[in-house]
């Protein structure tokens, strides 16, 4: 839906109806567009690689029904792509952050280059460096072929060559730091605010989305911030702008 209204201008609606009458959103759309399906493969992934044990009500989850047309233009002025994406982060030796929400991912992150219906996982370790699992994520055969594969596998598979258990079991804890991408309100006439050089050491791009000859939003993208970063500095931005919308920076 985000790669139609990107890419063709479709509305929101617009790009829904046509997922529906390609089968690749359901006839009741909630699990697709509020972020369920994506978090239940987030909770399954992380039972399976850190032993965590969690409902969707142990995290935080944002679907794509809000993302406008001028979200995704504002975005693009500094290469940027939004996407739903669902993030699992080790923070430390025992515990991970899981979040899923609309993000905003870089012209040379991996996930740039995924659209339409198809999925991705993105990996970031120490040894393998990033890599990219792709295929299709939605459509009749697909998904018959996913559901078929797995059912196989269950009755067939000898019992010592199934998924073994992790090593240990992690709980989940708050992101440690994260970028950001923020689009703003600008006034009327535009200003631009008068930052503390350590402030802006923590912007690492700017620039303006013109809506109309009238209208304007001021759109940046932040480096890695603690909270209480975060907080300074939108604070300081928020001295003669509003907070349009807020989204996450995928590291991968």
């Amino acid at each position: 839906m985000l790669t139609q209204m990107a890419q063709n201008g479709l509305s929101y609606d617009q790009a829904l109806k046509q997922a529906q009458d390609l089968g690749f959103a359901e006839a009741d759309p909630t699990n697709d567009v509020a972020g369920y399906d994506a978090s239940f493969k987030a909770l399954i992934l992380a039972r399976l690689v850190f032993g965590v044990q969690a409902n969707l009500t142990d995290i935080k989850i944002t679907g794509i029904q809000k993302i406008t047309a001028n979200d995704i233009a504002a975005v693009n002025v500094l290469g940027g792509q939004i996407k739903l994406l669902f993030a699992i982060d080790q923070v430390n030796a025992d515990q991970v952050s899981l979040f899923v929400a609309p993000q905003v991912v870089t012209g040379d992150s991996l996930l740039a280059q995924v659209h339409n219906e198809n999925n991705a996982i993105a990996v970031n370790s120490d040894n393998l460096g990033q890599a990219l699992y792709y295929g299709p994520g939605a459509g009749a055969r697909p998904t018959a072929q996913a559901v078929l594969a797995d059912i196989i596998e269950a009755a067939f598979a000898p019992k010592e060559a199934r998924q073994p258990a992790p090593i240990k079991s992690m709980t989940l804890t708050a992101p440690h730091a994260q970028a950001y991408c923020w689009i703003m309100n600008e006034p009327t006439p535009a200003t631009s605010p008068n930052l503390a050089p350590e402030l802006t050491a923590l912007i690492s791009q700017q620039g303006n989305h013109e809506i109309n000859e009238n209208t304007s939003q001021l759109v940046v993208f932040t480096k890695e911030l603690t909270q209480d970063q975060h907080n300074q500095l939108l604070s300081a931005f928020s001295t003669n702008h509003s907070l349009s919308q807020e989204f996450v920076i995928s590291p991968c």
